[in-house]
């Protein structure tokens, strides 16, 4: 009798690149469904084989590739192409969209002890507000019209200037200031922020900055939505500049 052929464990939805997790070099990496989750199966001369979880819904996943438009290229390129992605990224030519939300990550210092946390804080370097003001020109020259900014870090309300690269933002020239968490302005989160520092005692080891915290409490008494305490550790400025 002819043994009967077995199923693999996964599905094999289609290919992409990927790193090693040991060297970080480049590798082809086959994206599997399995057990409703979506991973990226890799092998590297140097390494062997590994596997990085990359969703735990197979179903949202395969559902973001029903939306396909052209993407939307920068007035000007901040790199060129050299080695390929992802060494060139800066954005390099290669790019297939602009930057739609730019992330600044103003301090590596963090009060909180997650279990898990996506970037090193072990350096508790601040940004000065030079450097801070360089990047907003730069994605300024990039974009042309500068609608969001993200500051992160880090917790960014214990940078030292916090307030200052706030309002440093807004105050380059032509650029509108917005709000902050969709319904607070950048004066409104200022003021409440201030008067949490000042009611708030420092926690041992902390600067005396108010933490985000420290916000999400005071908000309720503003005008709008304000955020939930569970929210991730970052300040959104929408703001608008035009192009040249």
């Amino acid at each position: 009798m002819a043994s009967l052929r077995e199923d693999r464990n996964g599905t094999f939805f289609k290919m992409t690149m990927s790193t090693c997790p040991e060297c970080l070099k480049v590798i082809p990496a086959q994206v599997m469904i399995e057990d409703h989750k979506v991973y990226f199966d890799k092998f590297c001369p140097a390494h062997g084989a590994s596997r990085a979880l990359v969703s735990e819904d197979a179903q949202y996943y395969q559902n973001a590739y029903r939306y396909i438009r052209p993407g939307s290229k920068p007035l000007n390129f901040s790199s060129a192409i050299k080695e390929g992605c992802p060494t060139d990224c800066g954005l390099c030519p290669s790019h297939q969209q602009h930057t739609c939300l730019p992330i600044v990550e103003i301090t590596y210092h963090c009060n909180l002890q997650c279990p898990i946390c996506i970037v090193d804080n072990h350096d508790a370097r601040h940004m000065t507000p030079a450097e801070f003001a360089s990047i907003v020109e730069h994605l300024i020259h990039a974009e042309g019209t500068l609608e969001n900014l993200t500051l992160s870090g880090g917790e960014p309300t214990t940078h030292p200037d916090f307030f200052a690269l706030v309002a440093l933002a807004p105050s380059l020239e032509r650029v509108t200031p917005g709000e902050v968490f969709g319904h607070i302005t950048v004066e409104t989160f200022t003021r409440i922020a201030a008067s949490a520092a000042q009611r708030s005692p420092p926690r041992p080891g902390e600067t005396g900055m108010p933490t985000i915290f420290d916000f999400c409490r005071d908000a309720s008494g503003c005008a709008g939505s304000a955020p939930s305490p569970s929210a991730s550790s970052c300040v959104i400025l929408n703001c608008w500049r035009p192009k040249e």
